[in-house]
């Protein structure tokens, strides 16, 4: 074979490499969004899953005959490579319809799926079937952390000689500010029982607990430069629940002060914890353990 004919081969091999190869065109575009990097252990891990469909037709995930190739799965893995083995696909998300040219968001708490049990780092992946197509989401990682423990109390339980549970506060920086969290442990179990995030902290003062011989519980801690919240939890044989979440004055500051302090509480009735701090006064919340 004479070596013009292999310089030919070569060039056209170079040229076919240089050449631009056109990218399969997705019906579907989707984003996999975790809030946080770092979640606190036994706090809820939301993903949020926006699908746009660009394509000419329905997208749709049910058990009909005509669908039963699409699916949306959810692989988490450890650091080490361990797999988690989550639901089946297609049952965390449940029913899902997005129209031609339309975009949706599906929420799920991957805690209820999966055991994020363990301390440490794992990687989260999205991937959407629609028939022969495959679309995967960019690879997410993020850590459990315990928490930064500032505060905790053990009381029995009200009516139970052998039961008790340890109330623990604990906080984690979060884009420039501190989250106070609370972690209800029931003993001898040590099973956690409830977990329930507080708001912004100040750790200018250290936050209260004070308990009741009725299983009534109220936290006080500072979540701005001049104002409390008192959280009052039930926690009985019943169950476990937010009664009440109430601003508080510093009462360090002179009347005229807290009197504008008051009224910018009150413009802003309708905030929920946010990085100011402030929060309503709440009927009886539906909080969930």
């Amino acid at each position: 074979m004479s070596s013009r004919y292999l310089s030919v081969c070569a060039a056209i091999s170079l040229l076919w490499m240089s050449c631009p190869v056109a990218a399969t065109a997705f019906s579907l575009n989707i984003r996999a969004q975790l809030e946080h990097e770092s979640f606190v252990l036994y706090e809820p891990v939301t993903l949020k899953l926006k699908i746009h469909n660009i394509g000419g037709t329905p997208f749709i995930v049910d058990d009909y005959d005509n669908h039963v190739h699409n699916a949306i799965r959810v692989s988490l893995r450890r650091a080490g490579g361990q797999i988690l083995h989550g639901p089946e696909e297609n049952i965390a998300f449940g029913k899902v319809m997005v129209m031609s040219g339309e975009e949706e968001t599906l929420e799920i708490s991957l805690g209820k799926h999966f055991p994020l049990n363990q301390l440490g780092l794992y990687h989260m992946q999205v991937t959407v079937v629609r028939g022969e197509e495959v679309v995967h989401s960019t690879i997410q990682a993020f850590n459990i952390v315990n928490g930064i423990e500032i505060g905790s109390i053990f009381r029995p339980l009200p009516e139970y000689n052998n039961l008790g549970r340890r109330y623990s506060l604990l906080y984690w920086p979060r884009a420039q500010i501190e989250v106070l969290f609370l972690r209800i442990d029931e003993l001898p179990t040590d099973k956690c029982v409830a977990f329930y995030q507080l708001g912004n902290i100040v750790r200018s003062v250290a936050p209260q607990l004070e308990y009741e011989q009725d299983g009534t519980l109220h936290i006080i801690h500072q979540s701005s430069r001049d104002l409390f919240i008192r959280t009052t939890i039930s926690s009985t044989r019943d169950g476990i629940k937010v009664l009440e979440r109430q601003r508080l004055l510093d009462p360090s500051q002179s009347p005229m002060v807290r009197s504008a302090l008051l009224d910018r509480a009150k413009s802003t009735e309708e905030e929920t914890p946010g990085r100011d701090g402030l929060i309503k006064r709440q009927r009886p919340d539906d909080s969930k353990p």
